[in-house]
This record gives C-alpha cells, sequence and structure tokens, in this order.
C-alpha cells in the first residue's frame, strides 16, 4: 500500500472515530486534522506530540469512551500525516515484523480468550475498563498503534550519532 494512501486511510480513521466517539466532534476533528497537517509538516512534530497525547487524550472519564479514546484519536491522525510526508521513510524489513510474529499470535489469541471470558460489565461498575470484556479489545488497539509507530521511531533513532540525539532530545524533552 502506497504511504500517501496509507496516511490517508489512518486520517479518515481518526477522523471517524472523532466524529463517533469523542465528546465534543468539531473540536477532536479540528485537532486531529491539526495534527496530522503539522506531523506531514515538520519531520519531528510527532515525536514531540506522541508522549503529550497518550497522557492529555486519556480522557475517559468526561467521555465514558470504553474502546476508542481521544489519545487513539490523535495517535492516528499523528501517525497517518507523518506516513503520508514525503520525505518519511515508512518501510521496514518484513524480518523486523517476523521476529515478533510469535507476540503478535499469542497476543490476539489472549485478546480474544479475553474478551470471550469476561464480562461484559461488572453489575456496580458499568464503566469498568479492565474486567468487561473491552479491555482486551482495548490492549490489542494500543499494541496496533504500537505496529504503527514502529518504523517511525525506528527511522527516528537509526542514522548518525547526531541525528539520533536530536530526535531523543525532540522526544523526551519537546524540543
Amino acid at each position: 500500500m502506497p504511504k500517501l494512501a496509507l496516511g490517508g486511510l489512518l486520517l479518515l480513521l481518526s477522523l471517524w472515530f472523532g466524529l463517533n466517539q469523542a465528546i465534543q466532534p468539531i473540536l477532536m476533528l479540528g485537532t486531529a486534522v491539526a495534527a496530522a497537517a503539522l506531523s506531514w509538516k515538520f519531520a519531528r512534530f510527532w515525536l514531540v506530540a506522541t508522549p503529550i497525547a497518550i497522557v492529555a487524550g486519556d480522557l475517559y472519564l468526561d467521555t465514558g469512551a470504553l474502546l476508542v479514546q481521544e489519545r487513539e484519536i490523535l495517535l492516528l491522525a499523528l501517525i497517518g500525516g507523518r506516513v503520508a510526508a514525503k520525505d518519511c521513510d515508512y518501510w521496514v524489513p518484513k524480518s523486523a515484523y517476523l521476529q515478533w510474529l510469535p507476540f503478535f499470535a499469542l497476543l490476539l489469541v489472549a485478546g480474544v480468550q479475553g474478551f470471550v471470558s469476561l464480562p461484559v460489565a461488572l453489575p456496580v461498575d458499568e464503566l469498568s475498563t479492565y474486567a468487561s470484556h473491552h479491555n482486551p479489545i482495548r490492549i490489542l488497539l494500543a499494541y496496533g498503534i504500537g505496529v504503527l509507530l514502529f518504523p517511525l521511531a525506528q527511522h527516528a533513532f537509526a542514522g548518525t550519532h547526531e541525528t539520533r540525539g536530536k530526535n531523543w532530545i525532540a522526544f523526551s524533552t519537546g524540543k
């Protein structure tokens, strides 16, 4: 799949989730489009925005969203914008993924087992995220986003010592 198509697909998925899951859909759509545009324009923006999106995008207490939260919407937009950029080298050798194949197979089996065996919700906590059958889906979604971030991270922290240092500083301090 060409990079532009993958980036567009991730952005459309982010926008669809934003329309259907967010407590303020218009605000979420604007934030997602801005995140994708900045990630597309500035090569290191995703390094700065990813940790912020993970922490600040957890609005579960406000939204009650069990599966897709604002953090996933923002991360999909960031990845989509960066992948679509011309200066992004997104692909990695298949051997890098083949090494992780047994782990992903076990993760999928565990996710299906958890979805089947856990209750819909506990009687005392209808919005429980950890004791319901939604939790394995959330875990699989988080790993899926990690797989999408893997090529970006591999290329950001590869190369010369100077490039790795600049990218690490951008990732850890936001500068």
